[in-house]
């Protein structure tokens, strides 16, 4: 506002001193230099400073106002922060040191200070593991997608010497039995040394990452190993080939060898085609205290992209929805946001505007630590779920996932009960997750990766925080146990059902499905009791878009005039995922059945008992369009 001073909160820099700034580090008359206006990452346009900038490391580490830059990343990269919006790498070289570690530019190195050593060190190559987030011990195995973000995990030891070596390595394309082009750098660990670029190009600096080599290297340590992202052009379907090398002779820190008979390791592999999973993803809203809730931008993005880096795809397409719930002045249970979903599943799918294997999923914000949604779908298998998502600091069965991969737990959640519509049950761990897969071949409590007490499989997880290498204690995401992560069974479990769903004759014969006079029925039964309630029923001509479930003890009767039967239509109640032991849940009524012309009343019962009826008007409704 023009002729008011403005407050000023510490460390902004003016080119001139119109402003009068008189903060803690303020600097009036600065020398700014800033480049134009421009796209350089993040949600803004923002200006990189030049050489020569005062705003470069002008706030003390320990006054950064921020722990990342916009375009998220860490803050400082340097000794200080940089002022703005942007973190800045100046584009001239600074004097090197020679013996101990420094920064160059905003990056922390350490200097090629070549050891001596007096037993000349062995490096051997050991083993080439793929991954994709999951992968067993021989390094392959685990189906590999194609088109998904793929690692290439290099363990190295040291078999002979004194002092542990620090070296880096390559890896090649093999073509035709040859290296073929630029071979790749090892990906960067966070919180490491670098070693000195061994080439300097411009204002870009390439560093090279570095291992130290241990004699007993523990391969739950990320620092343990090399690893390499491969270019997705690599990732096509089909074969590939590659190569690695440990301490290559062509780079400058390259240490001598007793020998370098094992430095190198090749490996071949196949990518295949997997089917693009859909989702159609439902913010529902509700009311807590008269105070609407619903998920937040950070959640809803979370839940998609844990579900990429650990679901065996590599194409997901989301689509956002709402489910408005706030009539109901609570916060729903699942199977009342199941059975919303339910309408949504019927009328899109009816209508064309999804395709038959798309998901459906409400994702429920928890209001506080006591008001939450406990999560389920509507069976296994199906294409319904849906589950609760907030602050992993509000819940006991959360708290693991505090610091983890992001700001909510929804994420793994939502993992959890969508697999249950891929087919998936429960996993046994705490010993209390019902309806439990007994083929389910880890062991140690429904772990990753031990089975007969040996480490089988290790996971592996690229998130904003960096890499991670979750090991084979880790639990299946279909477990109740904390620090959880998905197992092979599980992965390739899904996969197999993504591939069966979307095979041309499955899609075939629901596209070509007959239309035919349907009713479609929803409600609930309660074991104890028992009980039912009649819900909302439609009368369609439709294809059949719902599957039936399995004959059970009830059944939907269509009742005549007299009381005459004229058709009874067995079926089981839609199963409580998470609890399916309870007798006093009401479970959900998903059914739709052939009308039989002459109905005049639709029952639920059991045995001789009636437990719900709904009267069938003997008129077609008139409906009048008025606007």
């Amino acid at each position: 506002m023009m002729g008011v001073n403005p407050t000023s909160l510490g460390y902004n820099q003016i080119s001139d001193a119109s402003c009068a700034l008189a903060g803690t580090g303020d600097v009036p008359n600065a020398a700014i230099a800033l480049a134009p206006l421009a796209d350089n990452g993040g949600p803004t346009q923002s200006h990189l400073a030049v050489v020569g900038s005062s705003t470069v490391d002008a706030i003390p580490a320990a006054n950064c106002a921020a722990a990342i830059d916009q375009r998220a990343l860490p803050r400082p990269q340097g000794p200080n922060c940089d002022t703005g919006a942007v973190e800045e790498v100046p584009t001239t070289q600074p004097p090197l040191p020679v013996s101990q570690p420094y920064y160059l530019g905003k990056l922390l190195v350490r200097p090629i200070n070549l050891p001596i050593f007096a037993i000349k060190p062995n490096i051997a190559a050991t083993q080439l593991e793929i991954t994709q987030g999951i992968q067993e011990a021989d390094g392959l195995g685990v189906t590999l997608v194609a088109g998904k973000r793929t690692f290439v995990r290099f363990h190295v030891r040291k078999t002979n010497g004194v002092a542990n070596p620090v070296v880096g390595a390559r890896l090649w394309r093999i073509v035709n039995g040859q290296r073929s082009g630029d071979p790749i750098l090892p990906s960067a660990r966070p919180s490491l040394y670098y070693f000195v670029p061994f080439r300097l190009g411009g204002a870009k600096y390439i560093v090279d990452p570095t291992v130290t080599v241990l004699s007993s290297p523990d391969r739950n340590a990320l620092a343990d190993s090399f690893f390499f992202r491969l270019p997705d052009s690599w990732t096509a379907a089909g074969s590939l080939t590659v190569e690695a090398e440990v301490n290559p002779t062509f780079l400058p820190n390259a240490v001598d060898e007793s020998t370098r008979t094992d430095n190198t390791l090749r490996t071949s592999f196949s990518f295949v085609d997997t089917p693009r999973m859909i989702l159609r993803l439902f913010s529902v809203r509700y009311k807590n205290n008269g105070t609407v809730i619903t998920p937040t931008e950070t959640q809803l993005r979370e839940v998609e992209d844990w579900l990429r880096r650990a679901y065996p795809i590599s194409r997901l397409t989301v689509i956002r929805d709402t489910e408005d719930m706030t009539n109901l002045n609570r916060i729903p249970t699942c199977d009342e946001v199941n059975g919303r979903l339910f309408w949504d599943n019927l009328f899109l799918k009816w209508a064309g505007i999804d395709a038959v294997p798309t998901r459906y999923f409400g994702l429920v914000a928890d209001a506080s630590s006591s008001v939450w949604m406990r999560g389920c779908a509507a069976d296994i298998p199906s294409f319904i779920a849906s589950g609760p998502t907030g602050d992993p600091n509000n819940h006991t069965f959360s708290s693991w996932d505090k610091n983890n991969d992001g700001e909510s737990f929804g994420d793994w959640y939502t993992g959890h009960e969508l697999a249950h519509t891929w087919g998936r049950s429960h996993v046994t761990c705490r010993g209390d997750e019902l309806g439990a897969d007994a083929g389910y071949p880890m062991g140690e409590s429904g772990s990753i990766g031990r089975r007969n007490s040996q480490n089988q499989y290790w996971g592996f997880d690229i998130y904003l925080r960096g890499p991670i290498v979750y090991p084979p204690t880790w639990k299946d995401v279909m477990t109740y146990c904390d620090n959880q992560w998905i197992s092979a069974y599980t992965y390739e479990g899904i996969r197999n059902r993504l591939v069966s769903e979307n095979t041309p004759a499955a899609l075939a014969s629901m596209a070509d499905a007959p239309l035919a006079d349907y009713l479609v029925v929803q409600g609930t039964v309660t074991p104890a009791g028992p009980a039912a309630t009649l819900d909302l029923v439609y009368r369609l001509t439709a294809p059949a878009a719902i599957a039936n479930s399995a004959p059970g003890p009830y059944a939907i009767r269509l009742v005549g005039a007299g009381g005459s039967v004229l058709a009874n239509y067995p079926f089981t109640p839609r199963v409580d995922t998470e609890d399916p032991a309870d007798l006093n849940t009401p479970l959900l009524v998903l059914e739709q059945v052939p009308f039989v012309a002459g109905t005049q009343q639709i029952q639920i019962v059991t045995g001789s008992s009636v437990l719900a009826t709904r009267a069938v008007s003997a008129n077609a409704p008139t409906v009048a369009v008025t606007a």
